[in-house]
């Protein structure tokens, strides 16, 4: 029931974000099992914190969910969920607890520990609303992920947070030149740890991210470039609709805001004739506003 409860949420969860809230208060958690509390705390963190920006709320909620279970039996990942949601409440005591605890159950790995919390905090930030206050930690971030060469379990996190903190930074209607040169690195940041811990389709996604961020930041040849980059990866991998699709249409943006009206229709053209195809009304919908943006 909880497992089908936060797969449903997450589909709701931005347009109806209290609902949501008052949901993950009524859940009956006394049977969860310790798999669903990284996800739990995802769905609660994104939506009560970072929608809602309510994170007192949202530390109650992981910390409940937290109770049903042996803190010995708590993985690095979930201290770094209980952390992130403390320090953003306010409660600075119990977010240190919380970080030292992740550290120390991840042992050799207390690194990268440490670089899950701090991209979670950072992105915590980002989607608060306090970009000039995530500046610095997300230096923070950068800096360890670089000395980390190698595979490591906060990959991922740090794929997805990055993911989402460029996301978020790029529909900023200002921003600081501070705040570009970080949308475009934790880009970067999101496509680097894909590349340790993905697919070929997180590869695509990175690439047209940073395509995306190139051209919000008016650098278009550098989205072309990505964007070429993610048609060779769908080339050699077999290709993918909706993948290519939306790498397109940031291709064919790109060469229209550097007047290269033929090479932008041509995109373009392909995009909409892939488009075109698609029975999900939700993503053909999608597709339209976007392109709607620029065309």
């Amino acid at each position: 029931m909880i497992q089908e409860f936060i797969n449903e949420a997450w589909g709701y969860h931005a347009d109806d974000p209290e609902r949501v809230a008052a949901e993950l208060e009524a859940l009956d958690l006394e049977e969860m099992e310790l798999s669903l509390l990284a996800p739990l705390f995802a769905l609660s963190n994104h939506t009560v914190g970072e929608h809602l920006n309510q994170w007192p709320r949202a530390s109650a909620l992981a910390e409940k969910a937290a109770e049903q279970f042996d803190k010995v039996k708590l993985e690095p990942r979930h201290w770094n969920r209980l952390s992130t949601a403390a320090f953003m409440a306010g409660n600075l005591v119990r977010g240190h607890e919380a970080e030292l605890n992740s550290m120390s159950v991840a042992g050799e790995d207390s690194v990268a520990a440490v670089i899950e919390n701090k991209v979670f905090i950072t992105a915590a930030l980002v989607a608060s609303g306090l970009v000039s206050e995530a500046l610095s930690v997300f230096t923070v971030v950068k800096t360890l992920t670089e000395k980390r060469t190698d595979t490591h379990y906060a990959d991922r996190s740090v794929a997805i947070a990055t993911n989402g903190i460029a996301s978020d930074l790029v529909e900023l209607e200002e921003r600081t030149p501070e705040q570009d040169q970080m949308m475009s690195e934790a880009a970067h940041l999101s496509l680097h740890s894909w590349r340790k811990c993905g697919t070929w389709i997180n590869d695509v996604r990175g690439l047209y991210l940073l395509s995306y961020v190139e051209n919000a930041r008016s650098r278009h040849q550098l989205a072309i470039d990505h964007g070429l980059e993610a048609l060779s990866v769908l080339e050699k991998n077999g290709g993918d609709d909706v993948e290519e699709a939306f790498v397109r249409l940031e291709l064919a943006r790109a060469y229209q805001l550097l007047a290269d009206k033929h090479s932008a229709g041509e995109h373009l053209d392909v995009a909409d004739t892939l488009a075109n195809k698609w029975e999900d009304k939700g993503l053909a919908d999608f597709y339209q506003k976007e392109k709607a943006k620029y065309f």
